[in-house]
């Protein structure tokens, strides 16, 4: 043991730690078990971590010697003098800091990364993370959750970003742009790389993976199947109206005050084909197929703005490419709107049409059920 060795130690006592360092770069800590230096006898043992790692740094950060003590209590006690070298530098109670440096690394912690630590159930046991709604779904998703390392970001910062966290709407957006500058500002200084600008601060992940998967698989598929199939089964052909030959109209003509075309005002002619609308108002087909194509968007009547949906002006048609009402009945036209004033409704639209014949006949039945 040289003298400079000697005076290294002046100070030591029972528990401290030495860094040892020797030429080459390499180094090493002891423990002292057992110290005495007289000026005639040196009596020093000790108990040596040939490699150490983050991990007893990190204990000797948080507990001190005594942890390292208690679990060395198994290892064999051996003279100082048997281990150092002419060349080996001393330092008594090596500050943390000098540790770090020496195993090229800014955090002590075994569980962080770069300034970030998962959440997951062992560290939830030395940090305490804050929860929410958003971490919650995406643990449920499966998620990798991280948070900023309070060890080597520290506690003010830490504080500070699990508030801001889960609380992703109560701030202007300057104040969670400000957050993020002190984040790289602070990585910066450890030397981490800089975040990305568009990262969800609950989860520490980009934006386009903060949103969690859904959590069933086949259902997605599915939708997105059952969205493929509707956007196929659309038709490309134009929307057709529904039309009807002019007896049609004679008959519905008795039920409604409408005897003139509502757009060109010219009286319905034999042999025209007449265009019925969901609010039961009659055009030439001609008038109102030209007034659709007159206005973009959803087809409405011209006279009450009332929309035709497509349901009901799609169907088969004849060599016009309208469908043609040749049944015996009158479908259900039931659509959004009113009537205007001058025209009155069918007075029964689900019931079958009946011929002049038929009506009449009727009629003369109820006046003798009323005579009588």
């Amino acid at each position: 043991m040289t003298p400079e060795h000697k005076a290294s130690l002046h100070d030591a006592r029972e528990g401290d730690f030495i860094l040892v360092e020797q030429q080459g770069g390499y180094w090493y800590l002891l423990c002292i078990s057992a110290f005495r230096l007289d000026s005639d006898d040196v009596r020093i043992l000790i108990k040596s971590i040939q490699n150490p790692t983050k991990q007893d740094v990190w204990r000797y950060q948080q507990y001190g010697t005594w942890r390292f003590r208690l679990e060395s209590w198994s290892r064999d006690a051996y003279d100082v003098r048997a281990v150092l070298r002419k060349t080996d530098t001393l330092t008594i109670r090596p500050n943390v800091e000098i540790l770090k440096q020496k195993l090229g690394c800014a955090c002590l912690y075994e569980h962080c990364t770069q300034g970030l630590i998962r959440i997951t159930p062992t560290t939830q046991v030395d940090i305490r993370f804050r929860a929410s709604g958003e971490r919650t779904r995406a643990h449920r998703a499966r998620q990798d959750l991280r948070s900023l390392c309070p060890f080597c970001m520290g506690q003010t910062l830490f504080d500070q970003h699990e508030h801001l966290a889960t609380h992703p709407d109560r701030y202007p957006m300057d104040v969670y742009a400000q957050h993020t500058l002190a984040i790289n500002c602070k990585r910066q200084q450890l030397n981490y790389a800089p975040l990305l600008t568009d990262i969800d601060l609950g989860t520490m992940q980009p934006l386009d993976l903060a949103a969690p998967p859904p959590l069933n698989p086949a259902l997605a598929w599915n939708l997105a199947a059952s969205f493929q199939a509707k956007e196929v089964a659309k038709s490309k052909e134009p929307a057709r109206l529904s039309t009807h030959e002019f007896e049609w109209f004679k008959t519905a003509n008795e039920r409604v005050n409408n005897d003139v075309c509502g757009i060109c005002r010219e009286a319905y002619e034999e042999g025209e084909l007449i265009a019925d609308l969901p609010c039961l108002h009659f055009f030439h087909e001609g008038c109102v197929k030209q007034a659709f194509a007159s206005k973009g968007g959803a087809a409405k009547c011209p006279l009450c703005l009332c929309r035709v949906d497509r349901e009901r002006r799609t169907g088969e048609g004849a060599e016009t490419g309208l469908e043609r009402g040749r049944s015996g009945g009158v479908e259900d036209l039931d659509g959004e709107g009113g009537h205007s004033d001058n025209e009155m409704p069918f007075v029964a639209v689900r019931q079958p049409m009946r011929s002049p014949d038929v009506v009449e006949n009727a009629t003369r039945v109820w006046l003798a059920s009323m005579g009588h």
